[in-house]
């Protein structure tokens, strides 16, 4: 074999290789590829706010799996509906970019889905996240229509995501998550919760606002008692003009349970706002077997809200909730106070606890 035809077979053979290892040329298959840009997928119409851009974003996130996904600032806005993000990827939103929902989303489908996955990063740089309201004049047609649905998964970070309304369900849903993070996130104008966690080890939500949703800014309401509540921390959030609670944790659910159920939950540097009803709600009922744990409340903020705070039991055993320090500005409509805690706090508990208590430290 001559000199040119071995160099020949050569490449041929190095082409191949790289083919097969690393899917080049082929367009299709980029696992473990460092960076996919959207932009370079873009067909006529792509980002004009009225072509269906679904499919490129479906394509988009399966040649990025393993990698990253930049999706670029639309001419106008992307129109999508009911995507499902796959585990392994980091998706990185360039700030100014517009994602709305289309008509052909499914009612109680989420907008984003990520669903039995793992490692998942989601860098929004202020993109903003709407859906269509109008299609849902009952809050209670399309709950599960939300704008980000988190549920069995894992290691999953959202940053700088800006849900400006979610269809018939909340701006985010938390749901059997073991490790999240979002930061740096907003939710107004849903249907029902700006965030609503169902069940989690190890959550942390921070420095974010949820302001002039129907429902709760933020909420804690475990579907049944399989839904665990670990390792949970809430910290430099506002909650604002919601129509409902601004921070509410429910624990009624739990009350089926044949055995005493552990909670460990803490708030820091919560701020709620002229919410419609109480600013923040401890509701630990339990009828049974009790709830054991902690509840932790570090500088409280109420300014505004129709009550500022409610804390209730009604359980034979509770756990440990503990009020670090508090403010109550300006309240609005009702002045109850017992047991002197202070004005515009109402403490109930008529369990007349075996375990736990209700304990209120001032600064």
């Amino acid at each position: 074999m001559n000199f040119r035809l071995r160099e020949a077979v050569l490449l041929v053979l190095i082409g191949l290789i790289l083919t097969t290892v690393f899917g080049l040329g082929s367009g299709k298959s980029n696992a473990g590829q460092s960076e996919i840009n959207l932009g370079n997928m873009w067909t006529s119409g792509t980002g004009n706010g009225v072509t269906d851009d679904t499919p490129i974003f479906r394509e988009a996130f399966q040649m990025a799996q393993g990698g990253t996904l930049y999706v670029p600032k639309p001419t106008v806005a992307y129109s999508i509906h009911n995507l499902i993000i796959p585990a392994n990827i980091h998706i990185i939103f360039e700030a100014g970019t517009i994602i709305q929902a289309n008509a052909n989303l499914p009612i109680n489908k989420p907008l984003f889905k990520i669903s039995h996955a793992a490692n998942v990063t989601i860098d929004g740089n202020g993109a903003v996240f709407g859906m269509l309201n109008s299609q849902y004049p009952d809050r209670f047609i399309g709950e599960g229509t939300h704008a980000f649905s988190i549920i069995h998964s894992s290691n999953v970070v959202l940053n700088n995501i800006t849900v400006t309304s979610s269809g018939g369900g909340d701006g985010f849903y938390i749901n059997d998550v073991v490790n999240i993070r979002i930061s740096e996130c907003s939710a107004s104008n849903c249907l029902r919760n700006g965030l609503s966690l169902i069940g989690a080890i190890g959550a942390v939500i921070e420095n974010s606002v949820f302001f002039q949703n129907r429902g709760n800014g933020m909420c804690i309401e475990p579907n049944s008692p399989a839904d665990t509540l670990q390792d949970i921390v809430f910290q430099n959030c506002l909650s604002e003009n919601n129509g409902a609670y601004g921070l509410a944790l429910g624990l009624d659910k739990y009350k089926t349970e044949t055995s005493r159920t552990n909670v460990d939950v803490t708030f820091n540097d919560i701020t709620t706002k002229n919410n419609g009803s109480t600013g923040l709600l401890l509701s630990v009922y339990n009828f049974t077997h009790g709830i054991d744990g902690t509840i932790h409340v570090n500088n409280y903020t109420s300014d505004g809200d129709r009550l500022a705070i409610n804390v209730s039991n009604s359980g034979v055993t509770s756990p440990v909730i503990t009020m670090n320090g508090w403010r109550i500005l300006n309240p609005t409509e009702y002045h109850i106070s017992r047991v002197n805690y202070q004005e515009a706090a109402w403490v109930r508990d008529q369990s007349g606890i075996m375990l736990g208590r209700v304990v209120f430290n001032p600064l």
